[in-house]
């Protein structure tokens, strides 16, 4: 969602108000962009209920000031990394053997959170965010 101009999908018309519609760099107060918000809150139902994008958790993060909080959903799988075979020992009757090293890779949605208060009533907060989705992209 392109929440810094302005569009239209599936019947809801969006538009940022200013060249700052999220208030970066003022406080929460007067930029604009308040967590909690009742309309942010609407805004983020209306898209939801047209299908334009889907809530897959709600996670509660608690963080003291300058250290990260992290969440993560998803899973891993296993991949082949390398393979090797051993030679057979024909008088002993043992045949080759076909070995597998496998990795594990991880997959799915992470976010990172770090807040710092500056002030009262003015917090700085980093988020990083991290997306994956297992492929057969490249085998063979």
């Amino acid at each position: 969602v392109n929440m810094f101009g302005s569009g239209e999908s599936n019947g809801i018309t969006w538009s940022a108000t200013g060249d700052n519609p999220m208030g970066l760099g003022k406080p929460l107060s007067n930029s604009g962009f308040n967590i909690g918000s009742s309309s942010l809150q609407a805004y983020v139902n209306a898209l939801e209920q047209s299908g334009v994008m889907k809530t897959l958790a709600e996670p509660t993060l608690t963080a003291v000031s300058g250290e990260k909080a992290t969440f993560k959903v998803g899973g891993e799988y296993n991949i082949v990394s390398s393979q090797s075979i051993t030679d057979p020992d024909i008088t002993k009757g043992i045949p080759s053997k076909l070995t597998y090293q496998l990795d594990k890779v991880e997959y799915g949605i992470g976010l990172e959170f770090q807040p710092v208060v500056l002030s009262a009533g003015r917090i700085s907060l980093k988020v990083r965010t991290a997306v994956s989705e297992p492929t057969t992209e490249g085998s063979a």
